[in-house]
């Protein structure tokens, strides 16, 4: 059952937050040489454990490497995004 719902999460498409965050996420990384959470809170002007919430959804769509309390990087995929 898990994995049903791991391919509709893959499949729908993504949100304008989404793209935002991908978006800060890669204007950051050309900014600093890692990129953290409070980055990108500071960035969008949000919460952090609104951001971490948002870094699942993302790392479960492949789009970011993520890891709690690690640093974060944009996927292949996430990049072409």
């Amino acid at each position: 059952m898990q994995n049903k719902n791991v391919n509709n999460i893959l499949k729908k498409p993504l949100t304008p937050a989404m793209e935002d965050y991908l978006e800060a996420i890669f204007n950051l990384s050309k900014e600093k040489r890692v990129v953290r959470v409070k980055d990108i809170a500071k960035r969008l002007d949000v919460k952090m454990p609104t951001v971490t919430s948002m870094l699942k959804t993302l790392s479960k769509r492949e789009l970011i490497d993520y890891e709690k309390y690690e640093y974060l990087e944009l996927t292949k995929k996430g990049c072409e995004v």
